[in-house]
């Protein structure tokens, strides 16, 4: 609980997931040039914004306001838990977010995804008590299973009206042709909810922790998921 100061040497390639977890009085932290892998909530409680710093000659990876990327930053790896902002906007050219990425974030309330991303990959955005609002970009082809429906106080997730793949409807998750509920934020308070007509089958944990007293299924409904 007393380290301050780290540096990882060339010669380690991974980091595991929470390696330095409560680590409290974190402040500088180095990466070396051999790192290739990054595990989620590197460090989990710390109470400091830690000087995340990566060596010029790392091949594999990037670093940017903290924030870790691939070498080309299309790939999204770690945002780190100490980061206290309340809205991020994910830079243009990331095209895939990686597993628990955000996993546990307790700050952030609103994510924009940019128009290049194509894949959130599952439990994404897990656990991630303060967000709202996310918006997904036009071109995001694949969402993982429970990648957003796990934080607290999610009430709207809206879609560009030019993606392909999926649709929101009020706030809630639909795949394009709205045949497939996938995600009903869990914070959307209402006493009624009546699924749309054109829905064939319901995404499993679509309605976990949902705050919502009662549903509504149409006769179309031909497959509900587990949980």
């Amino acid at each position: 609980s007393s380290l301050e100061n780290v540096t990882i040497p060339d010669s380690t390639e991974a980091l595991k997931e929470s390696a330095f977890g409560k680590c409290e009085k974190l402040k500088n932290f180095y990466i070396g040039a051999g790192v290739k892998e990054i595990g989620f909530s590197l460090f989990d409680g710390s109470e400091n914004e830690v000087n995340v710093t990566l060596s010029e000659k790392n091949p594999y990876l990037t670093c940017e306001n903290c924030v870790i990327f691939n070498k080309d930053k299309s790939i999204l790896i770690y945002y780190p838990d100490f980061l206290k902002d309340e809205t991020y906007s994910i830079p243009e050219g990331v095209v895939t977010i990686k597993k628990l990425a955000f996993g546990n974030y307790e700050y952030l309330k609103e994510i924009t995804t940019p128009s290049t991303l194509k894949k959130i990959e599952e439990s994404a955005f897990y656990q991630c008590e303060a967000l709202e609002k996310i918006y997904i970009g036009e071109s995001v082809s694949e969402i993982g299973t429970i990648s957003i429906c796990q934080s607290g106080k999610l009430k709207e997730i809206s879609v560009s009206e030019e993606n392909n793949s999926f649709s929101s409807l009020e706030g809630v998750l639909f795949n394009k042709d709205k045949t497939k509920l996938i995600i009903y934020p869990n914070a959307k308070k209402s006493s009624l909810y009546e699924v749309p007509k054109s829905v064939l089958e319901i995404e499993r944990i679509a309605f976990s922790n949902a705050e919502i007293l009662k549903i509504i299924l149409p006769e179309t409904i031909t497959k509900i998921g587990e949980n």
